[in-house]
């Protein structure tokens, strides 16, 4: 027995039970018994078979919906005809994540902090030290005027144990002494013995000393028993590293 489809005027589908178009609602127009062949045009112009099997366009998706054949022991159900368009679902999977434009960005700027940071230690060490980053060796002369402990002495004579048995302010100036070097923090840089002690042409008595491996700095204190005179880098380097310091009146 074929089946009897009723065809909407309104959206053109294909309706096997009711009064009115199961898609839109529409009462439906006409009726008419399919055949093998090809059905009444549809409202977009296709032409569905018609037979246990109906096609329907709902939306952008396609459903092939199954309907029995009607007999007496299977009558048409109107839940064999769905109404509503099976749902589509779509997972994408993310990938790993990628570190972002933002945190290239930070991790530039923080290098390029970091480079300023260490230049601008080494320009301030550089400056603080006089603006020379090698070390050198100091020589120096000392010279003592005591004339009333060395009136008597010849030049070139020895003068060492007149000026310490003097008992004066420099008795303490003796072959041996430690002549200590700070820089304008008073921070040791190094040290060097007395040497000599001989009378020199205007009656002094001159001792002579080697501080090696002096550091860069903005000033030198040349320390002799109580006594300190200081240099600035300048002033050494000018005299080619050669302090010289006189105690006393001539």
């Amino acid at each position: 027995m074929p089946l009897e489809v009723m065809w909407c005027g309104v959206c053109g589908r294909a309706n096997m039970i009711g009064d009115h178009c199961f898609m839109c609602g529409a009462p439906l127009a006409a009726s008419q018994e399919p055949s093998t062949g090809n059905g009444p045009p549809t409202a977009s112009g296709a032409n569905p078979e018609i037979g246990s099997r109906a096609v329907l366009l709902a939306g952008s998706q396609q459903l092939l919906v199954t309907h029995p054949e009607v007999s007496p022991d299977n009558p048409r159900d109107e839940r064999d005809i769905p109404t509503q368009p099976v749902p589509v679902v779509v997972t994408k999977h993310a990938g790993p994540p990628r570190p972002t434009v933002y945190l290239l960005v930070l991790a530039y700027l923080l290098l390029l902090l970091a480079v300023i940071l260490i230049l601008a230690a080494g320009i301030s060490s550089w400056v603080r030290d006089g603006g020379n980053s090698s070390t050198h060796t100091a020589h120096g002369i000392l010279e003592v005027h005591n004339p009333a402990a060395l009136s008597g002495i010849s030049p070139g004579g020895g003068c060492a144990a007149a000026l310490a048995g003097s008992g004066g302010a420099y008795s303490g100036i003796r072959p041996g002494l430690r002549v200590d070097v700070t820089n304008q923090d008073s921070t040791y840089l190094g040290s060097g013995p007395l040497a000599g002690g001989k009378i020199a042409a205007d009656g002094g008595c001159l001792f002579t000393f080697t501080v090696p491996g002096l550091p860069p700095a903005q000033k030198y204190g040349f320390t002799v028993d109580r006594y300190i005179v200081w240099y600035s880098w300048a002033e050494i380097n000018s005299d080619h590293w050669i302090a010289a310091i006189q105690l006393g009146n001539t």
